[in-house]
């Protein structure tokens, strides 16, 4: 019955914010709050936000975004807070643009802060969980970050300069491609020259049959001459000459 009271109690300080922001606001031209009201409405926005989470019973609050991420914050720092133990204590600061109440809160691993804010109509305009370290956790939260803040500067200027280096090896690997290039062309290339070698060949030898005879005519023509009693060879025609073969 007491949770159920708590639950309720919550929706009333809630609804008793809005409503007396609108008051004030309707009586005054500006939205008043004193620290005590502040202060009571902080405490007890806190502990109903712990009851309802410890329930489970967030779903009934989806329809309102602010309710609902003040859930979402407290169950994200109860990770590491731990359980919800009490309220040690709570400050409070208003002004004309708005209301801040912080309670402090204890938690079984570690403290935290629900800092409360309000609007200056007195509208509740955000809820925050923040878990409390000690110097020596933020010390090594401090580390790790610039660790890695460093670890990745460095492993970035290491891939840089290994691309840098890489760029000595590309008129390398375009000359091999060229060269590649040129044995193929003088491959193909090749056949043409020798072709054109054994024409000059052929073409040469033809030409030193047919000088050798025109003087093995020349020396048949003389010898029937001689034979004949004659000194020229106009009157003779040799139509072809073959060899005999010896036996």
């Amino acid at each position: 019955m007491k949770k159920w009271l708590l639950v309720l109690g919550m929706i009333t300080c809630v609804l008793g914010v809005s409503a007396f922001g609108m008051t004030a606001q309707a009586a005054s031209g500006s939205a008043l709050m004193t620290e005590e009201d502040a202060l009571g409405m902080g405490d007890q926005l806190v502990e109903a936000i712990a009851m309802i989470c410890a329930q489970g019973q967030q779903a009934q609050y989806a329809s309102d975004a602010v309710i609902t991420a003040a859930f979402d914050s407290w169950m994200g720092a109860q990770e590491e807070m731990g359980s919800y133990v009490e309220i040690t204590g709570h400050t409070a600061e208003i002004d004309e643009k708005g209301v801040v109440v912080d309670v402090a809160v204890k938690g079984s691993t570690r403290n935290a802060v629900v800092e409360v804010v309000l609007d200056k109509d007195l509208s509740l305009s955000s809820v925050t969980t923040n878990v409390e370290y000690t110097f020596a956790e933020k010390m090594e939260k401090a580390a790790l970050n610039t660790l890695l803040g460093m670890g990745t500067v460095f492993v970035v200027l290491i891939l840089i300069s290994f691309l840098i280096s890489g760029f000595t090896f590309i008129p390398k690997i375009q000359a091999a491609f060229e060269g590649k290039g040129a044995v193929k062309e003088e491959k193909i290339k090749e056949p043409v020259a020798v072709d054109n070698t054994i024409a000059q060949i052929i073409e040469k030898e033809e030409l030193a049959d047919v000088s050798g005879d025109f003087e093995l005519v020349a020396v048949i023509a003389a010898a029937i001459a001689a034979s004949e009693g004659k000194t020229r060879t106009d009157g003779f025609v040799v139509r072809s000459i073959r060899k005999r073969r010896a036996f």
